[in-house]
């Protein structure tokens, strides 16, 4: 690939990138005012001591469902999708 269309897939991928955090900034603004607590669905506020992410129970089964190839997932129960 030449210079020029990686310079333009990393401005696109720059620019798709600002444009869901900007998403994500204006959803955690609404929850707030709105005063909805959220937590993560996959995953815990802790840390395991090796530094890696404990999974909710909904991680785990969605784990093991990955593990088996079964790529069905339930719908958030905040977003629907």
């Amino acid at each position: 690939m030449t210079e020029a269309i990686l310079a333009k897939q990393f401005a696109a991928a720059t620019n798709a990138k600002q444009e869901i955090e900007e998403r994500q900034r204006q959803k955690a603004a609404d929850r707030k005012a709105k005063g909805i607590d959220w937590k993560p669905r996959f995953f815990t506020d802790n840390v395991s001591p090796a530094g890696n992410p404990e999974l909710t129970a909904e991680g785990k089964a969605a784990m093991q469902r990955l593990e088996k190839a079964d790529w069905h997932l339930e719908p958030s129960s905040e977003t629907g999708a």
